[in-house]
């Protein structure tokens, strides 16, 4: 597991607009675009610095009716995948363990 408490935020090199609900992405940095899906859209919605990681994956369960450890794999991917392409920062992908549910 990883530590969910960390907010992902928009890199400071990338432009976006939302059309028909698909987020399209330039990372003015390496000029390439990119394309969200819906849900990819949501996700990078959240990415604004103040959503804990947690706080993406709780929502996508409670939207989607899904379950955390998928909603989570998911959500993860997407982030990696970003992260990786310079369009997200992240601070605090560690070790840690979910909180049992209450």
């Amino acid at each position: 597991m990883v530590n969910l408490s960390g907010p992902p935020k928009h890199s400071e090199a990338v432009i976006y607009r939302v059309v028909d609900g698909e987020a399209i992405l330039l990372n003015l940095d390496n000029g390439y675009y990119y394309s969200l899906n819906p849900l990819g859209s949501e996700v990078w919605a959240m990415c604004d610095g103040t959503h804990p990681l947690r706080s993406i994956v709780e929502q996508m369960c409670a939207e989607y009716d899904v379950a955390w450890d998928q909603a989570q794999r998911h959500v993860l991917e997407l982030i990696h995948d970003l992260q990786r392409e310079g369009l997200v920062t992240i601070h605090g992908l560690e070790a840690e363990t979910r909180p049992a549910a209450r």
